[in-house]
């Protein structure tokens, strides 16, 4: 598995050709290649760690992808395929 870390919170872990994106948000101009993109994950709707128009570059050549999130950032994007998640029990959200 090959992991990249870009500015701020992204990075992207790649293995067998395709990749899992974590957290491109506005603070990351470049986070690589957008092909092959299986699965994205945004922890949070801050524009550190989330970007619509990342995203939109993401959908646009992945249409397929699997997105990972919160529910707030669910709300921002209506028409992506989205699996909201949930805190961990125990787990403080900040």
């Amino acid at each position: 598995m090959k992991i990249t870390k870009y500015e701020h919170a992204c990075m992207v872990a790649e293995e067998a050709g395709k990749k899992l994106v974590i957290d491109p948000g506005e603070f990351t101009p470049d986070f690589g290649d957008a092909t092959d993109v299986a699965a994205v994950v945004i922890t949070h709707v801050h524009g550190d760690h989330f970007s619509k128009e990342h995203l939109q570059t993401i959908i646009d050549k992945n249409p397929d992808v699997q997105l990972f999130t919160t529910a707030e950032v669910a709300e921002a994007l209506p028409d992506a395929k989205i699996t909201v998640t949930t805190p961990k029990a125990g787990t403080r959200l900040r």
